[in-house]
């Protein structure tokens, strides 16, 4: 399968990295790469990239927090995430599944988000994302089809 690179929206990145900085979220947006049916490594590891992105701008991470991050990423880049999608897998195939919940300190109200909402959310941008790479695409083949980006 060949990578087809397509530059993306800085307006789209721009709104993603702030959606992301909610902490349900940024959980809802994890879970939801975890429950792809045809799980793509890159995804996962881009993700992950994009959370700790949104949630500790400017370097704010922790010194010991960005070795963490730099060891589990090259793991997820060897293994090319297969043992996390085996885990899920194997959940599945049990009638469970891995979620991402918030810690309790930061819950609101202590009530657990709806990831269904999120989820809901997510597939939208997500859609909102596919439709714009498939317009840079057909206006690269000189169609008739242009995007215009969602107000904010």
């Amino acid at each position: 399968m060949t990578d087809l690179k397509v530059p993306t929206s800085d307006r789209y990145r721009d709104f993603q990295i702030e959606c992301l900085k909610n902490p349900e979220h940024a959980a809802a947006y994890i879970e939801a790469i975890l429950e792809e049916e045809d799980p793509e490594p890159q995804l996962l590891r881009n993700a992950l990239r994009k959370v700790i992105e949104a949630r500790f701008p400017s370097k704010l991470l922790s010194e010991n927090d960005e070795l963490l991050h730099q060891r589990l990423d090259a793991m997820l880049t060897k293994s090319g995430c297969a043992e996390i999608y085996a885990l899920v897998e194997f959940l599945d195939a049990v009638d469970l599944k891995l979620t991402i919940p918030l810690k309790a300190n930061r819950m609101k109200n202590n009530r657990v988000p709806t990831s269904d909402r999120w989820r809901d959310a997510l597939i939208e941008s997500l859609k909102d994302q596919i439709f714009h790479k498939i317009s840079i695409i057909n206006l690269s083949s000189s169609s008739s089809y242009f995007y215009v980006p969602p107000s904010s």
